[in-house]
This record gives C-alpha cells, structure tokens and sequence, in this order.
C-alpha cells in the first residue's frame, strides 16, 4: 500500500510538471523492479464465522457493523466500498443491488449486481434494521423495501455518519475476538471468502468474475445488467445449496 501512494503521488507529481518527478519516477520503477511483491493472502472466513461475527457486533449495540459483514460477504463487495460508499439508493424496488465500485468507476465503469433477496444474511440484517418488510401479493410472500431511505447505508451508531477506517477496524478486531475468529484474519478477507465459496460450491470462475465485478476477460469485460443478474442469481443459489449441504453433514 505504501508503494503503491508513492508510485500516485509521483505519478500526480510528473501530470503536474512539479521539479524533479520525472527523475523521481524513473527510479522509482527502476527500484520497483527489484521490490517483492506481497505474499498472497490464504484466510478464508466461513459462513459460520460470520454469523458470528454478526452476533458479536449486535451483542455490541452495534447492527450497523454486522449488516457491513453481512453485505461484503454475501454480495462480494470490497469492504471500504460497503462502508463508504454504498447507498439506499443502489437498491431498486425489487432488492436488487446495483453499485459501480470506486475502483472501476473511472475504468470499465462495471457495476457489481446482486438480488438481495438471495443474501440471506443481507436479509436478516435488513429486516432487524426494519428497512424490509414481509408481503403477500397473489399468494406469493416477498420482500420489500419498508420505505425509500436515502444516503448511506452503513452508518456509525455513535456518528450517524459512515465509519472512519481506523474506527471500524478497531470494531472488526472487538467482533473477531468475541467471535473466536483467528487474529490473522482481516476483515477485507470477507470478501474474498465469498468468492472462494462460491466457487466451492460449484460456480463457474465466469459467474464468479460476473458477481465480483471483475473486468480481467473479455467475456466479463463488457456485460449485460441481465447477464449479471442471472449469473447472480446462480452464484447465490450454488452457495444456499452449499451452506445446506454442509449443515446436513
């Protein structure tokens, strides 16, 4: 992380025609060259653990950190795009979450779908917030949005506003412990846990790609709201059949 400040700023320093940059970044990439690259994280978080982690931070008085974990793993989404910048608004009448994530917002502009209604965890924590409802309409039971509620969607019970980085890590490593999950585990591994998940259970690595909002071939580079939505779909009921199986067991 450090490296990769250093290599902006400079990057920002040459845009900006500021003394000595230019000299700076061709060092800089020349030294970058010889630097290793960061070991690959292996920690993987179960569906259990999250359920308690979840019930670690409602045990805290504070529902706003497990509906956090609740979403980066259910929906695949990077953690400081659920904390900071997902809003109500995301979430259509249907609970389908569409979010163009800040890390591809000014590249592919890729957006990452997800039926909510298929998050289970995201539902339990939705209703507990009262932000959804159950209805009956010609005999079929669904959820539904309790009312149009704007801004951000994970907000700091002490604040009201979203979380500082060093506040909700500070709660990450209060839920961890009470959780009994291990200390070398990071909350930004939620994400990754549910990818790894998904594909344990089945999903193709394209379905996987789709729902991570992942742009690297050129079959998910460019795609449909209803490819992705579809792939969702398949990537969500892989995993409830897959956390099933393993609860029969």
């Amino acid at each position: 992380m450090c490296r990769a400040v250093l290599l902006a700023v400079v990057a920002f320093g040459v845009e900006a025609r500021l003394a000595g940059c230019a000299e700076l970044a061709v060092s800089l990439r020349a030294a970058n060259r010889n630097l290793p690259n960061p070991k690959r994280r292996e920690s993987v978080i179960t569906a259990e653990q999250v359920v308690a982690l979840r019930a670690a931070a409602h045990a805290d008085k504070r529902p706003s950190s497990a509906l956090a974990y609740a979403l980066v793993y259910e929906t695949t989404m990077r953690l400081w795009d659920v904390i900071l910048g997902m809003q109500w608004e995301d979430i259509d009448a249907n609970l389908v979450m569409r979010h163009v994530p800040s890390k591809t917002s000014t590249k592919t502009g890729l957006a990452i779908t997800y039926p909510l209604t298929r998050a289970p965890m995201v539902v339990e924590e939705l209703v507990f917030a009262g932000a959804i409802r159950l209805e009956q309409a010609n005999g079929i039971d669904r959820y539904v949005l309790a009312d149009r509620p704007v801004g951000p969607m994970v907000v700091c019970e002490g604040t009201g506003r979203p979380y500082l980085a060093s506040s909700f890590r500070e709660q990450w490593r209060k839920d961890r412990n009470a959780a009994g999950v291990p200390a070398n585990v990071w909350a930004r591994d939620l994400r990754a846990s549910g990818i790894t998940e998904g594909r344990a259970s089945g999903v193709s690595t394209d379905d996987a790609a789709k729902v991570a909002g992942h742009a690297s071939t050129k079959t998910t580079a460019a795609v449909y709201d209803r490819a992705t939505l579809e792939a969702a779909e398949r990537f969500a009921d892989a995993r409830a059949a897959y956390r099933k199986l393993k609860a029969a067991k």
